[in-house]
């Protein structure tokens, strides 16, 4: 039976933290929505034609570039799946 040594735990803990640090955090998400989004965006309207979390993040970045917004990739990724909770459910019909 093989064991575990050091470096095995090490790698291990390494690989659950960067899967914690790169999910996305609704709190966030509805922070960010409030402060930067809803003086334009109250709430996603039927005209959004959007069926997918590419596209709608692609609109968040669209908005974050034309307003110089000084977001980062968690920034889109927490404001995008506030959304998908909120408003657009993609896993419950894709």
């Amino acid at each position: 039976m093989r064991r575990f040594n050091r470096k095995h735990y090490v790698f291990v803990l390494m690989i659950f933290a960067s899967s914690l640090v790169k999910s996305a955090n609704i709190i966030d998400g509805e922070i960010l929505f409030k402060e930067s989004c809803v003086q334009c965006h109250d709430k996603p309207s039927e005209e959004m034609m959007i069926f997918s979390m590419k596209r709608l993040k692609n609109k968040i970045y669209g908005c974050v570039g034309q307003l110089d917004l000084p977001w980062n990739e968690q920034d889109v990724d927490d404001t995008a799946e506030y959304l998908d909770v909120k408003y657009f459910h993609f896993n419950d019909w894709q």
